[in-house]
């Protein structure tokens, strides 16, 4: 049990250090140095690295601290809250950072969610997914989080049908949705 736990510390240290590299070459290296593209550097590496961790959690007990939820959501908020008076926008590569729209995109994101959750009796998606799904817009704004939905829902999509077709039970399988959220938000931010 001792090799697979360290197995798994070794793959999460992997898949995080690819992401951190990935975004170090397209943000830093690859776009003109700024103090705005070193803060979003280090915003979406955090975001990363959590969102990993979220990850990991969720694959092996269906339970994530709600607490990293809390604090994702709460700087992602902020930080658009506190850029609205200045009324701009921001652009890192083709990735394009509108406050207002990401706010307005999160709710809706968020609100999507929350009706699917609420219509399927709290058996479709689970709470943190409802997060997950309003950060996703509060991050990516309009142009890249239907980028972000399709990933989701397309690997998520893959892997039922294999988990479906392994196990050949088609009725009360539950599947871990936070890693195919958090590879569609990371997917979307690299691409």
């Amino acid at each position: 049990m001792k090799h697979k736990e360290n197995l798994d510390t070794v793959l999460v240290a992997l898949i995080s250090s690819i992401y951190v590299t990935f975004c170090y070459v397209k943000y830093v290296i690859l776009l003109p140095s700024t103090i705005y593209t070193l803060i979003f550097f280090v915003l979406i590496t955090f975001l990363g690295l959590v969102l990993i961790y979220l990850s990991y959690k969720d694959i092996y007990s269906m339970e994530v601290p709600s607490h990293l939820l809390y604090i994702l959501l709460g700087v992602f908020v902020a930080i658009n809250i506190l850029l609205l008076p200045f009324d701009f926008s921001l652009t890192f590569g083709n990735l394009y950072f509108f406050p207002i729209n990401n706010l307005f995109i999160g709710l809706i994101c968020g609100g999507i969610a929350l009706l699917i959750y609420l219509l399927t009796k709290r058996k479709g998606l689970g709470e943190a997914d409802i997060y997950l799904f309003t950060l996703m817009g509060l991050v990516l704004g309009s142009n890249k989080t239907i980028l972000g939905f399709y990933l989701t829902l397309i690997s998520a999509s893959i892997y039922s049908i294999y988990i479906l077709i392994k196990i050949k039970k088609f009725k009360e399988v539950k599947i871990p949705l936070i890693p195919f959220i958090t590879y569609g938000i990371l997917a979307s931010l690299i691409l």
